[in-house]
């Protein structure tokens, strides 16, 4: 993992995060889990997501471009930027408990442009640097004008107008029908976002860029038969059958990791071959998934009461605990210390940044946290550390 010391941006972000640190990285309990070079890893809440997006829900960093962004619950789209930070969607909704606008994937482009998906608006939309909204994949039947005046009027809840369904592949993505979008993430080498759709049965993508954006491709799961089950290992993946796979993993291969969550288990599309198989079986509904192309490592949260970041080796396929204390964080929880000695809420999205390290979005606790690697010798609250 890079240096935090060689971008000043993350060094100030990093600094402030360190001078809220209460707890002391020594534990005479919890053996750290450590990185290749036995630095050990810990938990740091990095962003107290309480004024900015009361309820995270989808998260995207870049360390090379010095920006975050997080999505919530409520609508919001927040940018953590080097000049300042930044609610670039307000809330669209007043009652925590209404998740009708929720965002449940959020990827950047290196242009600026953050893409985000409705997931109950069965909508992908873009917002520029200067906040302008488009509509990058979906349909609404009053034209744009309409939707992205009630974006901008704080709208509370809609009466509808979203034309929610699943267009065949080849169709272009802003003339099509999506089925409640969730996780998104950017091939930054082929212009492609990736997106998962039909309420967690397929994986699709689409090129970014003119007017008309590229047309729709499916990657994994049976856009015929659009049935939730299991099948299909060791074949062509888009004759598989996904189950509530709501987040995935595009490695820099091309390879495509699913969290297949009802169907328990992890599962990989080869990009040589388009075969699908499952890396972990009998995983306890994993949810948020991400990986670490340089170590080899795919970490899952679970959508059970498994309070748990679990890292699995691409290698092996063995599965252990990287963060998480298996119980749930509780109210006034602490942050700072071992990334096995502090508590982590379960359902959580996951983003890597090899720059930073594995990014946490709790819905529940209402916070971003990151779990880094740090040199060995911590002596208390030191901003000149060098978490690596």
């Amino acid at each position: 993992m890079a240096r935090l010391h060689s971008n000043p941006f993350w060094v100030a972000v990093l600094v402030a995060v360190w001078s809220r640190w209460a707890t002391c990285l020594s534990s005479p309990t919890v053996l750290p889990v450590v990185d290749n070079q036995g630095h050990p890893y810990v938990t740091l809440e990095f962003l107290n997501a309480s004024d900015l997006v009361s309820r995270p829900t989808a998260v995207w960093s870049s360390y090379v471009d010095s920006r975050m962004a997080v999505g919530g619950l409520d609508g919001s789209v927040v940018i953590l930027g080097e000049s300042t930070t930044e609610v670039v969607v307000p809330p669209q909704t007043v009652d925590s408990d209404d998740d009708d606008h929720v965002i449940f994937g959020i990827a950047g482009d290196g242009e600026g442009n953050v893409y985000f998906s409705r997931f109950h608006h069965c909508l992908i939309l873009k917002v520029t640097p200067l906040g302008d909204l488009s509509i990058a994949a979906g349909l609404v039947d009053n034209g744009d004008s309409g939707l992205l005046r009630r974006e901008r009027s704080h709208a509370v809840r809609s009466s509808g107008n979203y034309l929610c369904g699943v267009t065949a592949d080849g169709n272009a993505a802003n003339e099509s029908r999506l089925s409640y979008p969730g996780g998104l993430q950017l091939d930054d080498s082929s212009g492609q976002l990736y997106f998962s759709d039909a309420a967690g049965l397929l994986i699709r993508r689409f090129s970014l860029g003119g007017q008309s954006e590229g047309a729709l491709h499916t990657v994994a799961g049976n856009a015929e038969a659009l049935s939730p089950g299991f099948g299909g290992d060791g074949g062509p993946a888009v004759q598989a059958a996904l189950s509530g796979a709501r987040y995935f993993w595009l490695a820099p291969s091309g390879d495509v990791f699913i969290a297949d969550t009802l169907n328990h288990r992890v599962r990989v599309v080869d990009a040589a071959t388009g075969h699908i198989s499952s890396l972990t079986q009998a995983v306890e509904l994993p949810y948020g998934i991400a990986g670490d192309a340089a170590s080899g490592a795919v970490f899952t949260s679970s959508a059970a009461a498994h309070f748990f970041v679990d890292r699995t080796s691409l290698s092996t396929g063995a599965t252990s605990a990287f963060a998480g204390t298996g119980a749930r964080p509780t109210m006034g929880q602490v942050y700072g210390g071992y990334s096995t000695a502090v508590a982590v809420s379960n359902a959580s999205v996951l983003f890597f940044d090899a720059g930073l390290g594995l990014v946490v979005a709790q819905e529940d606790a209402g916070n971003v946290l990151l779990v880094t690697a740090v040199d060995e010798a911590v002596p208390s609250a030191s901003p000149s550390l060098s978490p690596s």
